[in-house]
């Protein structure tokens, strides 16, 4: 493999690796966990899950207890769309359970993805991603910092229009490819959402760090900040 036509990690994004606290620490109570197997799992299979094999997927995560759990991307397939709406017009979803649903910050496809909640009574989180490592700023969105940094907060006021009335709906913000992106960057994103979106203890936003493509071992990784 010709390897040495590409830069590692190392040389792309610089990570100071002084005063890291996060190895050192330890969980003090249960986390909450949230499955992505009916959005991420669905994606990877050669032939994704049509509705009643989620809707048997989906009861079967409820039946192991999960209280928080990504549906769909009902942006991106009728199939998730449908699915969404199925759990909106149907008592499909406990009470206590929250649904996510994923969009990218596109403002059609976030338009497309409110839609496929209304009528949800159950908690609801809508989860906007954008890719922020330099690799796809310069490659895949041609955009500078600036510019990506106005694309987001672009779907973020987008999401405030579309959902913001929305009393049971929280909002999320992924960094994509956050673990190859400049951290005082994704800072910089993270709390541009953070303040746009309103962040307060009755209705917290979520920062999802994703390491979507892994590039160096754990201790070197910016991922658990």
């Amino acid at each position: 493999m010709p390897s040495h036509r590409y830069r590692d990690v190392y040389r792309r994004v610089e990570v100071p690796l002084t005063t890291r606290r996060w190895p050192e620490a330890r969980l003090t109570s249960a986390p909450l966990w949230v499955p992505v197997d009916l959005r991420d799992g669905n994606q990877a299979l050669p032939e994704p899950m049509n509705p009643a094999r989620k809707r048997r997927l989906f009861e079967l995560l409820v039946a192991m207890g999960y209280k928080e759990i990504e549906v769909g991307y009902p942006s991106a397939s009728a199939t998730d769309f449908d699915f969404v709406r199925q759990i909106a017009e149907t008592d499909l979803a406990p009470d206590d359970v929250t649904v996510v649903v994923f969009t990218p910050a596109r403002r059609d496809l976030i338009e497309r993805t409110v839609e496929s909640i209304r009528g949800i009574d159950n908690p609801v989180v809508v989860h906007m991603y954008t890719a922020t490592a330099p690799v796809w700023r310069d490659i895949v969105l041609r955009q500078s910092r600036s510019e990506l940094l106005e694309t987001v907060l672009g779907g973020g006021r987008d999401v405030l229009e579309f959902a913001g009335d929305l009393p049971n709906v929280r909002f999320e913000f992924s960094p994509e490819v956050f673990n190859l992106t400049e951290p005082d960057f994704a800072l910089d994103v993270c709390n541009a959402m953070t303040r746009l979106w309103d962040a307060a203890p009755d209705r917290p936003v979520i920062l999802n760090l994703p390491a979507t493509v892994e590039i160096a071992t754990p201790t070197r990784s910016s991922t658990c900040t």
